[in-house]
């Protein structure tokens, strides 16, 4: 089976879950935080960008008679994120 991608959101969360569970403490590593938040938005732009291009993609191929890879969106996140 291929293995899921995260959300960004679910990135952040195991990150800063993560740093906690190994003894980070906010106000001494606020900076290693902010940098987790920075990468999340950026993997979110990343998400959004590639969410667009297939979903250009599959309209191209449904206005052509072809069949996508996905029937709708709910199984597209499923498929790619899980639950």
């Amino acid at each position: 089976m291929e293995q899921r991608k995260q959300t960004a959101v679910q990135y952040l969360e195991m990150m800063i879950k993560n740093m906690f569970e190994h003894g980070a403490d906010f106000g001494h590593d606020y900076d290693a935080i902010l940098m987790h938040i920075h990468m999340a938005k950026k993997r979110e732009r990343n998400q959004i960008e590639k969410s667009y291009c297939d979903g250009f993609d599959d309209g191209y191929l449904l206005a052509n008679g072809e069949n996508t890879k996905f029937d709708d969106c709910y199984l597209y996140y499923h498929e790619t994120y899980g639950k």
